[in-house]
């Protein structure tokens, strides 16, 4: 059986509740490394996050926070980095994590 062990996420929205969140966790991925990394820039997360709490949306793994503007990542220690002062109001903010754009390109 192949499983898989490590899935990281750049920007993703939640998708589920506490038990949907916990079945990824302990059932459908169930020894895998979860990481969803996210920044205050993301106009996605930002608008979109109040009301997924309202709903009750959780995140399965972890949440590690990043600077979408160079290749830095914040432990829960570390204080905060200026990044609430960032206004996320520009999609292709929501396409540029750790000064890598990720979005689509033109050809």
């Amino acid at each position: 059986e192949n499983r898989i062990s490590q899935l990281t996420t750049f920007g993703g929205p939640c998708i589920g509740d506490s038990s949907f969140a916990r079945y990824v966790n302990t059932v459908a991925l169930t020894g895998t490394a979860i990481k969803h990394i996210v920044h205050d820039a993301d106009p996605i997360l930002a608008n979109n996050g109040p009301l997924w709490e309202k709903l009750g949306f959780e995140r399965s793994g972890s949440t590690v926070k990043c600077d979408p503007f160079e290749a830095k990542v914040y432990s829960e220690f570390d204080k905060d980095d200026g990044g609430s002062s960032y206004i996320p109001w520009n999609i292709l903010d929501h396409c540029k994590y750790m000064g890598v754009f990720v979005g689509p390109r033109v050809i």
